[in-house]
């Protein structure tokens, strides 16, 4: 958590809010892969058409998200105080964007494997303190690295009236309470679905900013709202085919599997089914 939000935060500050928008797509892509390398998931069966479904899903909703961020206005470059904005900079920029995508996704997928699939966990089933003790030390560690402004204190004290709340819906709506209902879903579903949904947050961006702002939606906005909405639903379908086709198959394990039962001292191990008639002979 502290990684993913401390780069963050660095990426965007040395790009701008339009780039760091557009590296956000990248989580669902990183946590579908990472899932599969260290075996959280199992890799796709390509020869049935709910594999190609999910990666393909994953992949039409962040190419959605990505159009819809990069037909948004350009946002303005990021001030940084007296340093220029040169390549190197941006390009540091978004080895940082990277990072923050890259963390997102070992984050959930480090709750999935240690916590939510570990049958003797203790948390196995308390998403509220896997989400309180994750941002008890997010916390520890933003505090210690804001220290780097220690000999500059107006950083400190500086808190415009009219940034009061947007800083509170920050914290406990943007971040507390999302962080909680991520460990939530991630407690009931797989790591890959939950993070599909990220590319959702652009499109509720837009949506929202019809609606609140007063901004005109564009032709290739629409488009990625539909790649992104497709996208999510191939996505829950594949993952529907995957989870009705493990119960059928446990079902038929169950149904083709005999239990073994010993008639007397004198025979061998006999199918149950046969134990009543077998008992009957004798």
């Amino acid at each position: 958590m502290f990684g993913n939000q401390l780069l963050y935060l660095l990426g965007i500050y040395y790009t701008n809010a339009n780039i760091a928008s557009i590296f956000q797509p990248a989580i669902p892509v990183w946590t579908a892969l990472l899932a599969i390398i260290v075996r959280i998931e199992p890799f796709p069966d390509f020869r049935t058409l709910r594999g190609w479904g999910k990666c393909l899903g994953i992949l039409l909703a962040a190419t959605g998200a990505i159009v819809m961020t990069i037909e948004k206005k350009s946002g303005q470059a990021a001030d940084h105080g007296g340093s220029n904005s040169s390549s190197n900079i941006q390009f540091l920029g978004y080895i940082f964007l990277l990072g923050n995508t890259l963390s997102m996704s070992v984050y959930v997928l480090l709750q999935k494997k240690f916590i939510f699939d570990k049958q003797d966990s203790c948390w196995k089933t308390k998403p509220v303190n896997v989400t309180a003790w994750s941002y008890l030390f997010g916390a520890m560690f933003m505090g210690l690295a804001s220290l780097y402004y220690v000999n500059r204190p107006e950083k400190f004290t500086y808190f415009p009236k009219e940034e009061i709340y947007p800083i509170l819906y920050a914290i406990f709506i943007a971040s507390g309470l999302c962080y909680l209902l991520i460990s939530w879903c991630n407690m009931q579903i797989s790591a890959s679905l939950v993070t599909a949904t990220w590319p959702l947050q652009v499109l509720f961006c837009a949506i929202l900013s019809y609606f609140v702002l007063g901004e005109v939606l564009k032709t290739l906005e629409y488009l990625g709202g539909v790649l992104i909405v497709v996208g999510l639903m191939v996505v829950v379908w594949s993952k529907f085919e995957e989870e009705k086709r493990k119960k059928e198959e446990e079902e038929d394990s169950m149904n083709n599997s005999y239990g073994y039962v010993k008639v007397s001292q004198y025979d061998d191990f006999v199918p149950e089914g046969r134990a009543e008639e077998k008992g009957g002979v004798n």
